[in-house]
């Protein structure tokens, strides 16, 4: 199986880069989940980064990008989630002016009325 997963890779990146090399290189959205998906399936086995990246013919700096990107984490919503209180702030300008006990938007009102 994961033979069968690396050889999909590696054809799909042939089918869709071909000879392209250096910036040319455009890896699809397909081919970067795929990839990420590898690693994190891999990485739960034991695998490092590295090896993962090597396996797949890519940069570990670029594997480990794509894994943060934030189109290929996934996403669990919570229907009926708490309230979250806001966040109290403290903004203190150059000019001197202070604001704080207030939420940011409250701040950020504040200050441009203040201006």
């Amino acid at each position: 199986m994961r033979n069968e997963a690396v050889q999909r890779f590696r054809r799909q990146v042939r089918r869709e880069l071909g000879g392209r090399a250096g910036a040319e290189r455009r890896y699809s959205d397909g081919l970067r989940r795929q990839a990420v998906a590898y690693w994190q399936a891999r990485e739960t086995g034991g695998e490092g980064l590295r090896t993962v990246a090597a396996t797949l013919g890519i940069a570990p700096v670029t594997l480990r990008r794509w894994a943060q990107d934030a189109r290929f984490r996934p996403v669990r919503v919570l229907a009926d989630a708490a309230p979250v209180a806001p966040r109290l702030v403290v903004v203190i300008e150059a000019t001197g002016l202070r604001v704080e006990g207030v939420d940011v938007e409250t701040a950020a009102y504040l200050i441009a009325r203040l201006r």
